[in-house]
């Protein structure tokens, strides 16, 4: 497959890391509503790892002038990154397993491995709700013998998930939100164009991280809980800390209104911190405008609460509407 043929739009920004010996390549896949989320992320990483060349690759499908001004300033700002934009052209991945929960963009990860087996021997790749807590340089120092390093995912669910896509028993079953990939293997292994057979082939409850945990298996090695640390139910009591990504796992994140975790400050924070501050989210569809009514209510913003509740009704009949033509 050649994938440079999805690639619409390349955008460089900054040339910094680029004139370093040594620089640690980060990619991060986003849709059009997650680059807010993708410059607090990378903002919090540059603020973490001071004097440590850093070369961003960010796959997009769009990105607005006002956020592509603030990558820009971002670079300008940091004698030691690069950022380097590729915007994807959705409609040749139209026949991928996708969903609301599960967009086009968490194959994008796919995309910046196959691309960047050229400019580096190792890429991080990680998801967009995060918030880096600490420092990257013992991953960097990091020898592992194996196609990636990734975090066990863990839970109940694992035992019979593992049964469904047929792993065996007594395989680990990784999270691939934070990926620290060895590109020659990876790439020698084509598990970028063998996973998006397979997702081509079958459909799976969480598409990408079940595909490439049937392709790598074992070959991968357990990357320690600090740098894929989940927090859906913790508070800062709970937080390690040598932790360093923090990952606001599951469908509620800290930037929604709705969310009341107890860490939810320090996203916040972070977001204070980055040229992406003043952000405010925007519901994606019908139920989340009943969330947002919520909030409102409990806030005492009643005629808020009052248009938050007419647009639940109206894009729920809406959405029935165009379900029942299909």
């Amino acid at each position: 497959m050649d994938f440079t043929k999805l690639i619409s739009r390349k955008i460089v920004l900054g040339e910094a890391a680029g004139r370093q010996e040594r620089v640690f390549h980060i990619s991060l896949g986003i849709s059009r509503d997650y680059v807010a989320q993708a410059g607090v992320l990378m903002t919090s990483i540059v603020r973490h790892n001071s004097g440590t060349a850093l070369s961003f690759h960010v796959f997009c499908d769009v990105i607005d002038e006002t956020d592509l001004q603030r990558m820009e300033t971002l670079a300008e700002q940091e004698k030691d990154i690069a950022i380097t934009i590729y915007c994807i052209n959705k409609a040749e991945m139209s026949h991928m397993q996708s969903s609301l929960r599960y967009p086009v963009a968490i194959f994008y990860r796919l995309i910046s491995a196959a691309l960047l087996k050229q400019s580096a021997e190792r890429l991080l790749y990680l998801d967009s709700d995060m918030l880096c807590m600490g420092s990257l340089q013992q991953l960097d120092a990091a020898s592992f013998d194996g196609i990636c390093m990734a975090a066990k995912d863990s839970g109940d669910w694992i035992p019979l998930h593992k049964q469904e896509i047929g792993l065996p028993s007594d395989h680990d079953y990784f999270n691939s939100g934070v990926l620290y990939i060895d590109l020659q293997q990876w790439n020698e292994a084509r598990i970028s164009e063998r996973a998006i057979e397979l997702l081509a082939e079958r459909s799976f409850s969480f598409p990408d991280q079940d595909a490439l945990n049937i392709l790598i298996g074992e070959r991968y090695q357990p990357l320690p809980e600090k740098y894929n640390f989940f927090c859906s139910k913790c508070t800062e009591a709970d937080l390690p800390q040598d932790t360093v990504f923090l990952h606001y796992a599951g469908d509620i994140k800290p930037w929604h209104p709705w969310c009341k975790s107890g860490l939810k400050e320090r996203w916040e924070k972070g977001l204070r911190e980055s040229l992406w501050q003043g952000y405010r989210y925007v519901p994606r569809n019908y139920q989340e405008n009943r969330l947002m009514g919520r909030v409102a209510r409990k806030q005492g913003h009643y005629r808020k609460a009052l248009v938050w509740y007419w647009r639940y009704v109206a894009d729920k009949i809406k959405f029935k509407k165009e379900k029942l033509k299909k």
